[in-house]
């Protein structure tokens, strides 16, 4: 969800994406994002009011130490960065609205994530 001001005009937006990954090592995802999202324009920007497709991509980073306790994980672990427990970073791009002639309403979004 975005509710973004700057300059005289706001941009809104919400959604729900289905996020596929592919591990890249044992501490790292790269995942794509495609979903349905709402996304409208007020103030100085061009006017949007639109329902439709969302795209994007991203990578995230683990940063937990996820160990063994007495020869076992806590959960099935397959050595790869989508299935510890603990801290991460996260970094991607969406393309808010894919939709002819609509306004570019890209994001680039980092932050922290908390896996359990």
């Amino acid at each position: 969800m975005t509710n973004f001001s700057d300059d005289g005009g706001t941009v809104r937006h919400a959604g729900v994406f289905v996020k596929p990954m592919i591990p890249i090592g044992d501490k790292s995802n790269v995942y794509g994002l495609v979903g349905l999202a709402k996304t409208t324009t007020q103030g100085r920007l061009q006017r949007t009011d639109a329902t439709t497709l969302a795209l994007g991509a991203g990578v995230e980073f683990d940063l937990s130490k996820d160990s063994p306790k007495e020869g076992r994980y806590n959960r099935e672990f397959d050595g790869k960065g989508d299935q510890e427990k603990g801290l991460g970073l996260f970094v991607d791009y969406e393309k808010m609205v894919v939709k002819s002639g609509a306004p570019s309403l890209d994001a680039l979004s980092a932050g922290i994530t908390y896996d359990f």
